[in-house]
């Protein structure tokens, strides 16, 4: 899985629904070994999509 770049470099937000998915997928297929990165990625993709204060993209 690639980290999203530009989360909380002024890019769209995230879709939640989105993100929520693949945070399940990523959880549900662990398989024992905890992908801490990725899932450090995915909350921070978590968080800039359902944060009040960002601006959406033109």
């Amino acid at each position: 899985m690639s980290p999203c770049p530009c989360v909380g470099h002024g890019c769209a937000r995230p879709n939640p629904d989105r993100v929520n998915d693949r945070i399940r997928r990523l959880v549900d297929e662990a398989g024992g070994a905890w992908p801490a990165e990725e899932y450090e990625v995915l909350l921070r993709q978590w968080a800039a999509a359902t944060r009040d204060d960002v601006t959406e993209a033109a």
